[in-house]
């Protein structure tokens, strides 16, 4: 509820058997938009690939390059290109927000080596320019000393700007209090 009060950056740690049922609470308890990174990332991908090309199998083709052959992949790197001509709709889509964002799936950011824009948006996250309030809903265990999206570390600075939602939390039948209430 403090970060949603302060316009501030969380990421938020759940078991990945729980990813669902703590999106559905948070929604529940707290004044938040739900966007699926990968849902708009592929939105924006489109829109940038098809300027320019009409076989989207081409980029589902390079998506599929082996991880040990990339480097030397000539559509593995015109793929990323697109990403990157993809991000600042990406951005400007969630930055323009009317409210505080929940986001989920972070997958193909870190598969595309694109953490940084994360890093952009926790930055800009309460200022005039960015979200007015960002959660990421991210999977990961209580063994992890700091969040993670697919083996690449989440880009936060300090310990306030994560959290693991304690189970105990999600199994709780009463309702939880409601921003401002606690």
């Amino acid at each position: 509820a403090n970060s949603l009060e302060e316009r501030r950056f969380l990421a938020l740690v759940v078991p990945p058997i729980s990813a669902a049922q703590a999106e559905a609470r948070l929604v529940a308890r707290f004044p938040v938009d739900v966007l699926s990174l990968d849902q708009l990332l592929i939105r924006h991908m489109k829109r940038v690939f098809f300027e320019k090309a009409k076989d989207w199998s081409v980029v589902l083709r390079a998506d599929r390059t082996p991880a040990p052959e990339r480097g030397a992949s000539q559509d593995w790197r015109r793929l990323l290109g697109v990403v990157e001509k993809a991000l600042p709709g990406l951005r400007q889509e969630i930055s323009g927000a009317p409210r505080p964002v929940l986001l989920t799936n972070p997958g193909l950011l870190a598969r595309y080596n694109q953490m940084k824009f994360l890093d952009d948006l926790r930055d800009s996250t309460g200022r005039q320019d960015g979200p007015p309030g960002l959660w990421l809903l991210v999977v990961g265990d209580e063994q992890q000393a700091r969040p993670m999206v697919d083996d690449k570390p989440l880009p936060v600075i300090t310990a306030a700007q994560w959290a693991h939602i304690p189970p105990v939390w999600l199994r709780a039948e009463e309702p939880i209090a409601k921003a401002g209430k606690a």
